[in-house]
C-alpha cells in the first residue's frame, strides 16, 4: 500500500463541522470542535458557541449545548420540511462568525427493499473475511444523488454469571444472576452515496450499502439489527462527500483528521481566508429496519456467528497462609481489587474470581431495552 501524504501545515485549530438536519422528528446534532494534526488525538470540542439554524421563512431555532461541543435542536419546536431550504449559523466564543450556504430539503426517495446475503471482503491483512452484506432496492428521481447512513444495535449477554455473593453476616449466599442481557449500538461513518445523473432509471437495484463481517465480535450472538437511512442529497453535497471518501481511504476517520483540500460548504465570514473543514448537511430521509438472530446468519452459510469473549478466569483456594476463608478471598480481590466473584467450585473450598466486564453486561452496554426491539 501507498504511503498516504497530507498536508497539514496550519492545519492545527480549524473549526470541525458535523451537522445533519433531516425531516425526521427528532432533535437534531451539531458537533463542533477543532482540528488535530495527528490521527491518534482526540479533537478538543467547541464549547459556547452560539449555534442556530435559519430558515428561508424568517423562523430560527438556536441550539442548546448539552454537552461540550455537542448543541442540540429542541425536537418539540423545530421539525425540517421538504422544500424549504436551511443554513447553518456559528458564532464563537471568541466572537467568529460562520455560515453555511443555503440547503434546500429535498423530496424523499424510496426504499422498496432491504435484503441481505452471505459475503466477503479483503480485511487490511489482505485475508479474506466473511460477513452479511446488505443491500437495498428502490427509487430516486431523475437526475438525483442519494447517500446511505446505517445505525446497528445488537442483543449480547455475559459469560460467567455472577451466582453468589456474601451477605451482611459474611456469609455466602446464592443470588439471582443480573445484568446478564445488554444492547449495544453503533453509527457509521462509512461514505455510501450514489449519483443518478445522466442515467435512463430512476431505479437503485441492489445496492451495496454495506459489509458486517462476522466472526470478530459478538454482533450476531443473539440478534442484530440494522436501520439503513436513505437521504436525498444536493449535487454539491454529492461532490463532497465523494471527494471525501477518495481522500480518506487510507485514513479511516472522516472528521477525526480531515485531509484539507476537502473544503465544505461553511465559511467564515469575518474571516474568509480561514479554512472551515466539514459540511452543513440537509436530507429527506426514508428509512428501513431488518433484524437478523444468530439462526438466520448460520442459515446463509456464516461460520463463526457465534464469537464469545475471552474472559479471564481465577480460581482462588483458601489456604493456612493467607486466605483462611472464603471471604478473605473475597475482601481482597472483589472489595479492595478489581474482580468480582463468578462462583464457587462444587468439590473445592474455592472461589472463582473473574473480570468485571465478564459478570455485568451494563459495563459494555445498556441495560435499556431499545424502543423497537423485537424479542
Amino acid at each position: 500500500m501507498d504511503p498516504y501524504n497530507v498536508d497539514v501545515s496550519n492545519s492545527e485549530n480549524l473549526l470541525v463541522v458535523e451537522a445533519l438536519i433531516t425531516d425526521e422528528t427528532k432533535s437534531h446534532e451539531v458537533k463542533l470542535s477543532r482540528s488535530i494534526s495527528n490521527i491518534g488525538e482526540m479533537p478538543n470540542p467547541e464549547e459556547n458557541a452560539t449555534v442556530t439554524i435559519l430558515c428561508d421563512n424568517g423562523n430560527e431555532e438556536v441550539l442548546q449545548e448539552k454537552a461540550p461541543g455537542v448543541y442540540k435542536t429542541d425536537s418539540i419546536k423545530f421539525k425540517a420540511v421538504v422544500g424549504k431550504s436551511y443554513k447553518l449559523k456559528i458564532k464563537t466564543e471568541n466572537g467568529d462568525v460562520y455560515e453555511s450556504n443555503e440547503c434546500e430539503m429535498l423530496e424523499p426517495s424510496k426504499i422498496d427493499r432491504l435484503y441481505y446475503k452471505k459475503g466477503t471482503t479483503i480485511d487490511v491483512n489482505n485475508k479474506e473475511v466473511e460477513g452479511i452484506q446488505f443491500y437495498v432496492d428502490g427509487e430516486s428521481s431523475v437526475d438525483s444523488y442519494v447517500r446511505w447512513l446505517y445505525e446497528e444495535d445488537w442483543k449480547f449477554s455475559i459469560t460467567h454469571p455472577q451466582y453468589i455473593d456474601f451477605d451482611e453476616n459474611k456469609e455466602l449466599i446464592y443470588i439471582p444472576v443480573e445484568n446478564f442481557y445488554c444492547w449495544k449500538n453503533s453509527i457509521s461513518n462509512e461514505i455510501i452515496v450514489q449519483s443518478l445523473e445522466n442515467q435512463n432509471s430512476t431505479s437503485i437495484d441492489g445496492k451495496k450499502v454495506c459489509f458486517i463481517p462476522s466472526g470478530i465480535n459478538d454482533k450476531f450472538n443473539i440478534k442484530y439489527s440494522i436501520l439503513i437511512k436513505q437521504l436525498s442529497i444536493s449535487k454539491e453535497e454529492y461532490n463532497y462527500w465523494n471527494k471525501l471518501k477518495e481522500s480518506t481511504e487510507d485514513v479511516g476517520d472522516i472528521f477525526g483528521s480531515q485531509p484539507y483540500s476537502t473544503e465544505g460548504n461553511i465559511k467564515n465570514i469575518t474571516n474568509s481566508k480561514e479554512t472551515v473543514l466539514g459540511y452543513f448537511q440537509t436530507g429527506a430521509v426514508t428509512s428501513k429496519r431488518i433484524f437478523i438472530t444468530w439462526e438466520d446468519a448460520a442459515e446463509i452459510g456464516l461460520k463463526d456467528v457465534i464469537v464469545i469473549p475471552y474472559c479471564h478466569q481465577d480460581t482462588v483456594d483458601v489456604d493456612n497462609n493467607y486466605f483462611h476463608n472464603l471471604y478473605d478471598i473475597y475482601e481482597y480481590y472483589v472489595l479492595n481489587g478489581d474482580f468480582r466473584i463468578h462462583d464457587k467450585p462444587m468439590e473445592r473450598d474455592a472461589l472463582i474470581i473473574v473480570e468485571p466486564t465478564c459478570v455485568d453486561c451494563s459495563l459494555t452496554g445498556s441495560l435499556k431495552k431499545p424502543k423497537f426491539w423485537e424479542d
